[in-house]
């Protein structure tokens, strides 16, 4: 995997190994049983994996790319859901549906959703 900061595409092994693990860590997490830590650890964790798209890449909109952002985020400042400035959020468009402002936990299921989606958009976006 490339170490290059500010990236504008992914190759479809960057994708597939994102993939993989995060879904063999869903279902380890499962069997361990804190939904709500691990949810949070898992999308922190996925985010890592691309954490240096573009703005240009993710979008100004609501889309999984930006929503996963916005959602580590929120994770980091005590689970309060802010849009970032530059991103048109719309919860009525987003996979989750979390409104600017509030307090929010996920569980596994939230987790697995935001991520599926977030697969798609990329593979969508960069797949061959």
């Amino acid at each position: 995997m490339s170490t290059i900061r500010d990236r504008s595409t992914y190759d479809d092994d960057e994708i597939a190994g994102a993939h993989a693990w995060f879904y063999a860590a869903a279902e380890a997490a499962r069997d361990a049983g804190d939904d709500v830590r691990l949810a949070e650890a898992l999308l922190l964790s996925l985010d890592r994996w691309f954490v240096h798209r573009q703005r240009e890449v993710a979008g100004d909109g609501t889309n999984p790319l930006t929503e996963l952002g916005l959602v580590v985020s929120g994770i980091m400042s005590g689970g309060t859901f802010m849009p970032a400035d530059g991103i048109d959020y719309r919860p009525e468009d987003s996979v989750l549906g979390i409104r600017a402002g509030a307090q929010f936990s996920l569980t596994l299921d939230d987790a697995e959703t935001l991520a599926g989606a977030f697969f798609g958009e990329l593979e969508a976006r960069f797949g061959e």
